[in-house]
């Protein structure tokens, strides 16, 4: 179908089954990056074994079943440490700290899955993280996406603002 062209009108199954078909494609995809992951570049991923890693690699398949950008536990602990390393600079806009938060959620999860020694190194690197991340922000009355509740389920991390430079 070239650009331009008019979107035929699927019926509701035929939408469901194309949105499927997607989802599957992602999952496939996000398999085969996982069979390629460079143990030089995510030592702690590529330190899960059995049952730990394929229950992470699941959670991350089904994560970009849904739309959810490809990351591994490394890289979202790298990008969790830069980010509260440099929020006390400020400058930051609403989607990109929100952005920040589903990446700690992504860790939560992460956490969640591994039981080996791995943890006790993400435990490590997560408190020095999350430390500098309390030190830079205060609570706030709201969670920072929509209108959570403390009981909602949102996690701590969404229940603070940086001290300045947030917009």
């Amino acid at each position: 179908m070239a650009a331009g062209d008019a979107v035929p009108d699927l019926d509701p199954v035929e939408l469901v089954s194309l949105k499927y078909a997607e989802a599957l494609m992602r999952q496939e995809e996000a398999v085969q990056r996982l069979q390629a992951v460079n143990p030089e570049e995510a030592p702690l991923h590529s330190s899960l074994q059995g049952l730990e890693r394929e229950r992470v690699e699941e959670f991350v398949a089904a994560a970009c079943s849904v739309g959810w950008r490809f990351i591994v536990l490394d890289k979202a602990l790298e990008s969790w440490e830069r980010f509260s390393a440099s929020i006390g600079e400020g400058g930051w806009m609403r989607e990109e700290f929100e952005n920040a938060l589903d990446g700690r959620d992504r860790l939560h999860w992460f956490r969640e899955l591994i039981i080996s020694d791995v943890r006790q190194t993400l435990d490590l690197r997560l408190d020095t993280a999350d430390s500098r991340y309390l030190e830079a922000t205060v609570e706030t009355e709201r969670a920072q996406y929509a209108c959570g509740k403390r009981d909602g389920g949102w996690q701590w991390w969404w229940w603070r603002k940086p001290k300045a430079g947030y917009e």
